[in-house]
């Protein structure tokens, strides 16, 4: 699916940002739990709507990703 849209939109510029978030959201949703969602080739899919909007709107969820790498990139470090 990813190669189709791209090689259908090579006249075009391509939000790379937007269309790995997809790919990386249909690769999870089948890998983990079997489903195939397709949101590369659904704009309006909800549970790309709801995933993007959950890590978008939480600054608190950022810091803390942000914070806990940092501190096991440090244990890594000291082990």
């Amino acid at each position: 699916r990813l190669l189709k849209i791209i090689d259908n939109n090579l006249d075009q510029t391509i939000d790379t940002h937007v269309l790995l978030k997809r790919y990386s959201m249909d690769f999870i949703w089948n890998f983990a739990f079997g489903v195939d969602i397709d949101c590369q080739n659904d704009p309006e899919n909800l549970y790309y709507k709801n995933g993007t909007e959950v890590f978008e709107s939480s600054q608190s969820l950022r810091w803390n990703v942000r914070f806990a790498s940092k501190r096991i990139s440090r244990l890594c470090d000291v082990i």
